[in-house]
């Protein structure tokens, strides 16, 4: 067993990440300094103080070195507290720096690439352009951004850095690397229009946007947006040794080094910096091969184990996708202790955390004032008069146990006005079935997670295992089986959900009307079965009814299912049974169902793949159970049937769980 001295205080918080980078059994020590215990290896970042410390240490005692940077795709954000996706790894020397050693200026001249490694780079530079990935990704797109003038491309891209960053070489001044950039931009591409990207870092002042006003250019300065849209009007980009000029070279840009970065001299830039001395030809898939695959380690951050890149790709996808649309600070309204809790990872956005508030009043004051958004759970929530506002509710794969027994959600849907339950007015879901372009890639991924669903039999609570088989008393082979299954009183779907039929009673009743010789289970619903909310009147017209058993049993043993708006509904259509609705729930109306309700038709045919892609990957937002990081509708339903341990079990009938619900649920918020 290796140890490994940590030479910061740093890389000690990082403890725990770094785990499996360094090794899973390895031993790490802080030793920030000469000390009698001498570790295998010392462990210091980059170019910073402690990676100088880690060389010196190392020389002195005749230790290994390593050292350690960021990866290329490194986080959503930047920041100490970010979960950090991949770090890239060097026994001598930095990537930035072209002109020492290192291992990664070996792995380069080495050409040992064979065939499939070549095509796994295509691969990969391919998706990481294609998801518009990078080492941060938290920036806006710049189709949102609105209050700045960008140039008709093609245009000349230069790229600022920020004052101190070690990678720009020392011998030369910065502000004079800046001019004779702009030199070459003037002269180089006379006819195209010279566009600044500012580093996000200069917050208070830009010394190229100051060398630019004192010499009399006219440039246009792009706002801060993700990368891949700043490039996709660039013809050239110009930059000291910005890792942007990788990024530039992966979308086919021609790109001007006057620094040395480990992409210069190889015959794929044109650079300008005196002391490289060009090294050989070498192509953008090997050094790619190199610098991203070889000397990178990624960390699934669900697991905290390694993991491939390509792993890495999905992973940071996901959590980019969920969390980039989100530009302003969400402000709760009314969130009782455990919703705070259970809401905070899917709230998370550019900006940070979400804020809390008891009242209304308080929460439009500061959404007006940082230009927020409040955020209502359910429909029933008052709406602010001026700010923007959205709506919350629990998915359709919500957790492996009832949300009102305090199970964590592990997915929640985010609308308008409207929720994919409220009829008033048109959802977001609604919207979704009615006018997108469902392309056969994601009707493909649909299919699949359809199939996957259907096998591991995930409903909306779980996996739905009990253990014991239903027993249904009194039926023939000869009748129809018929499923009620019950909502409670109170569910918005009822109140909202513009349906003539408003109770179990009366639902029950109705089936029976219309299928008088049938055998018709009715089953009550959870939260009623757990005491924690009310059913109403019993029906009287059911032939049997129950409590006990799994919903997914009982739509295996029925031969159709009659609702008013239940998702029991929804899970009997992905299992190819019959669905009769009284209500208009989001899946009905598409040409799937059976619609009692005449005002139910939304004139417009879906098939069940559209249903799916719509339901249950476009319209949710999902965390992984252990991680609390925004993961995949097929990593949730992977941890729901192969692990369920990160979830509370316990019973929830017991007198303290039902006490601590109500206390933890219903509870006044505190300011």
């Amino acid at each position: 067993m290796s140890s490994y001295g940590l030479t910061s205080l740093g890389l000690l918080r990082r403890r725990a990440q770094l785990r499996p980078v360094l090794g899973g059994d390895a031993r790490m020590v802080f030793t920030p300094f000469s000390t009698p215990i001498k570790p295998d290896v010392y462990v210091g970042w980059g170019a910073k103080k402690s990676g100088l410390r880690a060389n010196l240490l190392a020389a002195k005692h005749h230790r290994k070195l390593l050292l350690l940077e960021d990866g290329f795709l490194s986080s959503f954000r930047p920041g100490k507290r970010e979960v950090k996706h991949s770090y890239f790894i060097d026994t001598r020397g930095i990537h930035f720096d072209r002109c020492a050693l290192s291992d990664l200026q070996e792995q380069i001249q080495k050409d040992n690439f064979d065939d499939e490694e070549i095509q796994r780079a295509h691969k990969c530079i391919n998706d990481i352009r294609n998801l518009r990935l990078s080492k941060y990704n938290h920036s806006a797109d710049l189709k949102n951004l609105t209050g700045h003038e960008m140039p008709e491309r093609p245009y000349v891209l230069i790229v600022e850095q920020v004052a101190g960053d070690a990678s720009l070489p020392a011998e030369l001044p910065t502000i004079e690397q800046y001019r004779q950039m702009l030199m070459l931009a003037s002269k180089k591409y006379p006819d195209l229009p010279i566009v600044i990207r500012t580093h996000p870092a200069s917050k208070i002042s830009s010394p190229l946007l100051s060398l630019v006003k004192s010499e009399g250019y006219q440039v246009y300065v792009c706002p801060p947006c993700n990368i891949w849209d700043a490039l996709d009007g660039a013809h050239a980009l110009c930059t000291i040794s910005s890792h942007v000029g990788f990024e530039a070279l992966m979308a086919g840009i021609q790109v001007e080094t006057f620094g040395s970065p480990f992409y210069a001299g190889w015959s794929l830039t044109s650079d300008h910096h005196s002391r490289l001395v060009p090294s050989g030809v070498s192509t953008l898939a090997k050094l790619f091969i190199a610098a991203y695959i070889r000397q990178s380690k990624y960390i699934d951050i669900h697991t905290g184990q390694l993991c491939e890149i390509e792993t890495a790709i999905e992973q940071l996808s996901t959590i980019s996708q969920a969390r980039r649309p989100n530009r302003r600070r969400v402000h709760t309204v009314n969130f009782s202790p455990w919703r705070r809790h259970v809401t905070k990872p899917f709230l998370v956005g550019a900006l940070g955390q979400a804020k809390h508030h008891r009242k209304l009043k308080s929460a439009e004051k500061e959404a007006m004032k940082d230009d927020g958004v409040v955020a209502l759970w359910g429909a029933k929530e008052a709406t602010p008069r001026q700010a923007k506002f959205m709506r919350l509710e629990d998915g359709f794969i919500r957790s492996n146990g009832l949300g009102a027994d305090l199970h964590r959600p592990l997915s929640i849907c985010t609308d308008g006005p409207f929720l994919y339950f409220d009829n008033r007015g048109e959802s977001r879901i609604e919207s979704l079935l009615r006018n997108h372009k469902f392309e056969n890639e994601l009707l493909n991924r649909a299919r699949e997670l359809h199939k996957n669903l259907i096998r591991t039999k995930v409903s909306k609570y779980g996996t739905g295992e009990v253990a014991d088989t239903i027993v249904v008393p009194n039926s023939t082979n000869s009748q129809l089986k018929i499923l009620v299954p019950g909502q409670v009183v109170d569910d918005a779907a009822l109140v909202y959900g513009n349906s003539r039929v408003k109770d179990n009673y009366s639902l029950v009743y109705e089936t029976r009307e219309r299928f008088p010789e049938s055998y018709i289970v009715f089953k009550e619903h959870p939260d009623v079965v757990a005491k924690l909310r009310d059913g109403g009147p019993m029906p009287i017209d059911a032939d049997t009814i129950v409590r006990d058993g799994s919903v997914l049993e009982w739509i295996d043993w029925a031969d159709r299912i009659e609702t008013i708006s239940s998702l029991t509904g929804f899970e009997a259509l992905l299992r190819g049974c019959p669905v009769g609705v009284y209500g208009v729930p989001f899946y009905a109306g598409w040409g799937l169902t059976d619609d009692r309700n005449p005002e139910g038709s939304r004139n417009i045919q879906r098939s069940l793949d559209e249903l799916v892609a719509a339901s249950l990957i476009l319209y949710p937002s999902y965390i992984h159970p252990r991680s609390l990081l925004p993961c995949s509708p097929e990593k949730i339903i992977s941890e729901l049937n192969l692990s369920t341990s990160s979830i509370n079990h316990s019973s929830p009938n017991s007198i303290l769980r039902r006490s601590l619900v109500r206390i933890l649920k219903f509870c006044k918020p505190s300011a």
